[in-house]
């Protein structure tokens, strides 16, 4: 079974992310020009609130590798994607969602 590369999170605020699991030699970054050459995966996160804006992704957020992600730090406290808006935040639930969900992805990737 091959895990899908991205999933959705609600944040408390009602604010609604697509969560995108990249591996290694897969596509990432603007209009996807890079291919990610790293064994740890990228979480990257997009706002749905504008995807007439800006595609079916929605508006980028924030990129990180997954092994970011998973320190005691952030569980503990939540995650600001992006310190300008407010509402580009996780609280450390959504967090453990998120890099539940992303290990699972990653370990049933079907490579």
């Amino acid at each position: 079974m091959t895990a899908p590369t991205t999933t959705t999170v609600v944040n408390d605020s009602g604010r609604a992310f697509l969560v995108r699991l990249v591996r290694k030699g897969e596509r990432y970054g603007r209009e996807d020009c890079l291919t990610h050459e790293g064994e740890d995966p990228l979480v990257e996160f997009y706002d749905l609130t504008y995807v007439d804006r800006f595609g079916p992704r929605g508006q980028f957020v924030s990129r990180y590798y997954l092994t970011t992600l998973s320190r005691d730090a952030v569980f503990s406290s939540g995650l600001r994607l992006d310190g300008g808006v407010p509402e580009w935040s996780l609280d450390k639930y959504d967090v453990m969602s998120v890099v539940r969900w992303a290990l699972w992805a990653r370990d049933n990737s079907g490579d």
